[in-house]
């Protein structure tokens, strides 16, 4: 079960009703949808929603269809819309580049990888009030207000390495000059009290604090500690604040409020709680459904009317997604409704045993009961599949098991976390409640471990969208199937199977060449990968580590490699990389390998003699890294050969003698059908030099990867002269304190008519 709700306890009617809102909130889903990528075009689908509206007075026949389709444009309108603090902020920034001002900010989630949401107060004076995504390598306390010098960027998204749209327009660092700041006069009450929580749960807790923080304040470190246990296991809606844990807080709220309240006074005041509970935790996305649904099942109640589950489900998410538009795209709410809904409308209830025969005992009630909740489970868990699977690239029904003890000792663990807060740490009750709490943990660790265990886990298995909403179409007539309990529509079904094996099959052979050359936006570091024609895997560099010059790997979940290159090869089906080329050990190169030898085998490695006698290669080989890897050694020039595919190393060759790890740098040119490439590493003007005087023909290329991210220590106009480019790379984040790339490359490479390309637009990719 990932994510129930309260529609199980409150009178909703699932089926046999109307549901008029469903239809109007399709379409305008679909308005959310076309108008994520037309965010100029407002005010004129804006003029053209109106036409339409208008049109429909006149013309009755068409009337539904032009109201559907103005409701569609009205979608598209409120996306693009955006507020005069954000257009502000946006057009300031598109025409300074940056904006470094003193600016007051609230922390308001911690995400990984040291990265944060903030929603910024102040700025050079103004007042703001925008949410806004704050990189820092330095813990910062969440719910606190800072003041500090911020240098604001607009967010870029690179096309190939983000997979999904951010929901932030700009980013923001700490330039200098960070304190904090003492917000006890901010009437800022859920803030307070959520760090007033914060500490006790910490008091009482101590090392077991995390799950209780993730219940009731959305704390995202317990996601992260138990992060691939959970999701082999299936379970990671356990520890996340969703509708399961709101039911479990609606359902304890229920038998404490009517064991002294009339009925409706105990509803008011579940309500008023709910709704405290949804702004403790930020008016997340499936909380919020959650007490929605229970808010307008209690309201129905009280008029004496019925209301269908699929109309309440269309009011919830016409509110969140009026509210936050931007939150339809979360994998987080399309996971809640869409287990809400299996809930809802498509599971079937299963009598084993039955009432004309005679009494059903109390065990033959419990036995039904256990089988529908497995069949809850696994109905639920197939239907997320096409989901997760374009999401987060990996599926699991091992959740069929885990939800088994999980669900029950989470409906222990809420409780508890809840009841030993109430009292002093001193007390004997409370010090009760600790321990049950921490029992419950250890046994729900024990069991996620169990379930993690279990072999019914696919990962790094992505789907596009197309194929996913196939497998997503090819199992709905099974579900249609199962709660109607009626012969089957094979007229609907065949077709319907038709369209989703086409969804599925075709779009596979219409994607794009997936051989190439990619040169990834890593910032002011170097990481390409070669796909040659025949699938063989190349990989030059790695990017940066988790700090600058740091390449042992004292960090290996935050490095470039690990947040960014990792999960692309495996969204790229890449298991394992054929060849490494390490062009020299600095970090900005080399930052990457704890990350990648931990993750993905290594077929052959290439470095110069130089790293292998060097005390870092002594550090990796202590790590058992490269055990099964083949080390080749280039000591002097070196032709590879695979197919019609031919490297070239060039340099450095036996008679040279290199001072620095960048004059040492290696240097190959790659032939793939008519065009040759060059990668340079980081060489500088005295190693080009020597690449001329001795190997004149081979460094001209059509392409050339740009050497030490443009400086001006490299690419002399001899050199650039004697490759002569047709398209030039440059692998450099901007803004960097070191200027790269220099003026006088860019002449240069102008001069001599090359196209320039700059990772920092985008990662580049080239075509074979």
């Amino acid at each position: 079960m990932t994510d129930s709700s309260a529609e199980q306890a409150l009178p909703l009617e699932p089926q046999g009703s109307k549901a008029p809102l469903f239809w109007p909130l399709l379409f305008w889903c679909l308005g959310l949808y076309f108008g994520r990528n037309l965010p100029d075009g407002g005010w004129l689908l804006l003029a053209v929603a109106s036409a339409f509206t208008l049109l429909a007075i006149f013309l009755p026949r068409l009337r539904l269809w032009l109201l559907l389709l103005s409701v569609m444009l009205a979608g598209t309108v409120r996306i693009s819309t955006r507020s005069p603090q954000e257009l502000i902020l946006e057009n300031t920034i598109a025409e300074r580049g940056r904006i470094v001002q003193t600016a007051t900010f609230e922390v308001r989630k911690e995400f990984s990888n040291h990265s944060y949401e903030i929603t910024l107060k102040e700025l050079a004076g103004a007042k703001f009030k925008l949410p806004l995504l704050l990189y820092h390598p330095q813990k910062l306390d969440v719910d606190s207000h800072y003041r500090a010098v911020l240098k604001l960027e607009k967010l870029k998204q690179d096309p190939i390495l983000d997979f999904f749209p951010s929901r932030y327009k700009s980013r923001a660092t700490v330039d200098h000059a960070l304190e904090k700041i003492d917000d006890s006069a901010r009437p800022n009450y859920i803030g307070k009290l959520r760090s007033r929580l914060d500490a006790r749960i910490e008091k009482h807790a101590g090392d077991w604090a995390p799950i209780a923080k993730a219940l009731l304040l959305s704390d995202q470190t317990a996601k992260g500690q138990y992060s691939d246990t959970l999701r082999r296991g299936g379970m990671t809606h356990l520890i996340v604040v969703s509708g399961l844990h709101v039911l479990f807080l609606y359902s304890l709220l229920m038998l404490l409020f009517r064991s002294f309240l009339p009925h409706k006074a105990a509803e008011l005041l579940i309500i008023i709680a709910c709704l405290g509970f949804a702004a403790l935790n930020y008016w997340s996305a499936p909380v919020t459904r959650a007490v929605l649904m229970i808010t307008i099942g209690i309201l129905a109640r009280w008029l004496g009317r019925k209301v269908s589950a699929l109309q309440v489900l269309s009011i919830c998410l016409w509110v969140i997604t009026l509210a936050a538009p931007q939150q339809l795209f979360d994998a987080g709410l399309q996971l809640s409704f869409l287990c809400v809904g299996i809930l809802s409308l498509a599971l079937p209830k299963i009598q084993l045993w039955s009432e004309k025969r005679g009494r059903i005992s109390l065990l033959q009630r419990a036995v039904t009961g256990a089988a529908n909740y497995l069949l809850l489970n696994v109905m639920v868990s197939i239907a997320i599949l096409p989901l997760t699977l374009y999401h987060f690239g990996s599926g699991s029904l091992n959740g069929v098991v885990g939800n088994l003890l999980g669900v029950p000792l989470m409906s222990l663990i809420l409780p508890l976390s809840i009841l030993m807060l109430v009292g002093p740490s001193s007390s004997l009750i409370t010090q009760a409640f600790v321990s049950s709490y921490k029992l419950a943990v250890w046994l729900f660790e024990r069991w996620m471990l169990i379930a993690a265990g279990l072999p019914f886990h696919v990962e790094d298995f992505w789907l596009d969208l197309l194929p996913a909403l196939g497998l997503a179409l090819f199992l709905l007539p099974f579900y249609i199937w199962i709660k109607s309990r009626k012969k089957p529509n094979w007229g609907l079904y065949i077709p319907m199977w038709l369209i989703a094996l086409t969804l599925i099959i075709v779009p596979p052979f219409f994607a794009a060449d997936k051989t190439g050359i990619w040169v990834f936006n890593c910032g002011t570091a170097d990481c390409s990968l070669i796909i040659t024609p025949d699938k063989h895997s190349i990989l030059v560099d790695t990017g940066q580590g988790s700090k600058m010059w740091d390449a042992k790997g004292s960090d290996t979940h935050n490095s470039w490699a690990a947040r960014k290159l990792i999960p692309l090869l495996k969204k790229k089906n890449i298991k394992r990389i054929d060849s490494l080329i390490l062009t020299h050990t600095d970090a900005d190169h080399a930052g990457g390998i704890p990350a990648l030898a931990t993750s993905l085998p290594i077929g052959r490695l290439i470095i110069t003699d130089e790293t292998y006698e060097s005390d870092l290669w002594a550090h990796w080989q202590s790590q058992g890294w490269f055990s099964d890897s083949e080390i080749l050694l280039i000591t002097d020039t070196l032709s590879i050969h695979q197919g019609k595919t031919r490297l070239k190393f060039l340099h450095p060759d036996k008679d040279y003698v290199g001072t620095s790890e960048n004059n040492r740098s290696i240097v190959f040119r790659l032939d793939v059908k008519d065009k040759s490439y060059l990668f340079t590493g980081d060489i500088e003007a005295k190693d080009e030099r020597w690449l001329i005087s001795r190997y004149p023909e081979e460094i001209d290329t059509d392409y050339l990867k740009v050497p030490h991210h443009g400086s001006k220590s490299s690419s002399t106009d001899e050199f650039i002269y004697h490759v002569s480019p047709i398209e030039a790379w440059i692998s450099v984040g901007i803004p960097n304190r070191y200027k790269f790339p220099h003026a006088s490359t860019i002449q240069t490479l102008q001069k001599y008519d090359a196209e320039i390309k700059i990772t920092n637009d985008g990662t580049v990719y080239t075509k074979f």
